[in-house]
Order: structure tokens, then C-alpha cells, then sequence
């Protein structure tokens, strides 16, 4: 796009100077000056340009992305869409991705999803993206919910707690909600009917743990958990439990160690790995129900140097640097597949009779 070209805004007129800009880049992309997939100006030399503040130039894109005409890479940019998203049809509509993290964009939790709801809302025609994030968050929805002609639908990346989740819900009881998250007990039973729920697969998530390390020749396999309450750890140890049942292999009360949470993180998994195995001589492989006991463990057996092979594998907390930079394997929780899950049960919630939508996570190497 050629910015010197540009006409100027007229301050006289009685049409906003967001709109005015909105039509001289709609002018410019239909006219073909701007290619599919090109990237727009950014908004501080676009607002330079037109002698406006970033704050006017937002809300002319944000009109453009509205009616189909640009879509939003977060972190990246604003682009042109290619001719099917180019509609005004009802079937257009934005989709709002809430967070309450003040720095979603770039939050180790929140970037898998975004980069998985972006993928999935470049292939679903007529579908954009828009996301309202931090302490504010709540109140931007109310704002885009009375501006904007057509919301799809929320998708929860990341809420405070469920019971926040339920009360938000519940105050648009017509509009389409999805959370995005670890398991909470008792969704189904909790949530309004607009409402629902893609979770990472918890139990099977310490199944196939289990069953990957008895893959790989393991037939003593210890387990690291936290001494708390939390229903996720738990699935993820009677997961392992029963890949034990399934394989034939008896499982010894001494193999499952519960580690104090209140301990520093570096000593958790260190600790509990030492006391493992002075219980059990003959382990042969752990299970970590997270990669902080997971990089603990290792930082055991390195320091220590143990001589014998003790596998390691941990499970996702969205914080991939410590599985690769420890070396080894953990569950992830598969975001690309919930992200694009979340996107149908907006657009198509019909193919999703049930309330909650559980993933089978996957297995990943460091």
C-alpha cells in the first residue's frame, strides 16, 4: 500500500475520522492494492499518515476485520482476507477471545491457544478473531457486545476460576460460551446451557504416560504428585493406575509419593525424587504429574549421578522450556486440537451435542 497516495481526512466533515479511514483502506483493497494475506501499515505509521491517534486507527480496523475485509494475526498484525472472507452476509461474525491475563498475547498459557484459534479461523470462512484481555476484560465485553452487530460467541482462554466462568455466562445467557482449560469437576452439572467445556483429557493424559514408559521397557514405574486437592492430579494418578491394571503390572502404595507443595519448586521434584527411591531400590521409571517435579527429578539423577537408566516423563504446564531443556518426554496438553474444537462448537454447535469435549493430549520429546 502506497501511503503517500493516501487523500487526506476531512476535519469538517460530519462523518467520524475512523470511519473515513475505514473507507480509504476499504477503497484501497478492493481496488486490488492490497493483496490477500498482505499486511496492513502498522497503526503507528497508519496514524502518522492520517494525523490521527493509534486509538482512531484501531477502531477503523477493527470495522474492516468486523465486516470480513482483514482478519488479526495476534502479535503480528492486521491483513487482508482473502475474497471468501470478503462478506457481509449473516454467516460473517467475530468470534472474542477473553482472557484475564493483562499480558495474554504473549503469557506462556494463553499463546499455544491463540496460535491454535488462529490457524482454525483462517480455514472456517466468514470467521474473525478479536481478543479483549486483563483486569478491563470484563467490561470490554460488554462494550463489543453492544457495538458489534454479530458476536459468534466467547471463548474463554484464560478465567480466574470456574465459579467466574459460570457468573459470566450467566449474565449473556444467549450467547454462546466456550472454556478452555485443565478438567473442573462437576462442569456438567454446573455450567448454564450456554456454556461448554474443551478440557485436556486428565486421566488419559497419566495413562498413556504410563503405558509409553511400559512401551519403552519399564516395569517399575514410581509416581511424583503434590500433597494437595486438586481433582486433575488425581485423575492423572488413577490414569496411571489403570494403564498398571491394563499391562498386567501390580502397583505397590510405596511407588506413589505426594510431594509438599509448599517446598521451594527447584526442591519439589529433587526431593521427592531422592526419597522415591530409597523406598523403592529397583525403580526403573517416574512418572511426574507435572514438569516442575518432572525437572526436579532430573536435577536428582543428574547431580546424583545415578548410574541407572531412570526415565522421566513429566506433564505439560505449558511451559515447554523446561521439558526441553531437562530432556525429557512429557504429556502436552494438545491446544491446536481443543483451539480448533472451541472454533466448531461456535460456529457449529450442532456437531457437539454433549457439554464438555475431552482431548486426548499428546507426547512430546524434549
Amino acid at each position: 500500500m502506497d501511503l503517500s497516495s493516501l487523500p487526506s481526512l476531512s476535519r469538517h466533515s460530519t462523518e467520524a475520522l475512523h470511519r473515513q479511514i475505514y473507507q480509504i483502506l476499504l477503497e484501497q483493497i478492493l481496488a486490488g492494492k492490497c493483496a490477500p494475506e498482505e499486511k496492513l501499515p502498522g497503526m503507528n505509521l497508519l496514524a502518522e499518515t492520517f494525523h490521527v491517534s493509534t486509538i482512531t486507527i484501531s477502531q477503523a480496523l477493527d470495522q474492516l476485520i468486523h465486516d470480513g475485509y482483514c482478519f488479526r494475526r495476534p502479535k503480528k498484525g492486521t491483513f487482508v482476507a482473502s475474497s471468501n472472507r470478503r462478506t457481509n452476509s449473516p454467516e460473517a461474525g467475530t468470534i472474542l477471545l477473553f482472557s484475564s491475563h493483562h499480558d495474554s498475547e504473549i503469557n506462556l498459557v494463553d499463546t499455544p491457544f491463540y496460535t491454535g484459534l488462529r490457524r482454525s479461523a483462517e480455514q472456517t470462512p466468514q470467521t474473525n478473531l478479536l481478543i479483549i484481555a486483563g483486569k478491563h476484560a470484563p467490561d470490554q465485553l460488554a462494550v463489543q457486545l453492544k457495538e458489534r452487530e454479530r458476536i459468534l460467541g466467547v471463548i474463554l482462554i484464560a478465567v480466574e476460576n470456574l465459579s467466574f466462568a459460570l457468573k459470566l455466562a450467566r449474565s449473556y445467557p444467549t450467547l454462546p460460551f466456550v472454556l478452555l482449560n485443565y478438567q473442573f469437576a462437576g462442569f456438567e452439572q454446573l455450567a448454564p446451557s450456554n456454556l461448554r467445556g474443551v478440557f485436556n483429557d486428565e486421566f488419559c493424559g497419566g495413562y498413556m504416560a504410563a503405558s509409553r514408559l511400559f512401551a519403552d521397557g519399564a516395569k517399575n514405574i514410581g509416581i511424583l504428585q503434590y500433597q494437595v486437592d486438586d481433582e486433575n492430579y488425581h485423575l492423572r494418578v488413577r490414569g496411571a493406575r489403570q494403564a498398571h491394571a491394563d499391562h498386567g503390572i501390580p502397583f505397590r502404595d510405596s511407588q506413589l509419593l505426594s510431594v509438599n507443595a509448599k517446598i521451594q519448586p527447584e526442591e519439589r521434584g529433587y526431593n521427592g525424587m531422592a526419597e522415591l527411591i530409597a523406598r523403592n531400590p529397583h525403580l526403573d521409571a517416574v512418572f511426574c504429574v507435572n514438569d516442575i517435579l518432572a525437572s526436579g527429578a532430573m536435577r536428582y539423577l543428574t547431580l546424583t549421578r545415578n548410574i541407572r537408566n531412570i526415565r522421566i516423563i513429566g506433564f505439560d504446564n505449558h511451559i515447554p522450556e523446561l521439558h526441553i531443556a531437562n530432556h525429557f518426554p512429557t504429556v502436552a496438553i494438545h491446544s491446536s486440537a481443543m483451539s480448533s474444537a472451541a472454533i466448531r462448537m461456535i460456529r457449529n454447535p450442532g456437531e457437539y451435542p454433549c457439554r464438555q469435549l475431552l482431548i486426548a493430549p499428546r507426547i512430546v520429546y524434549g
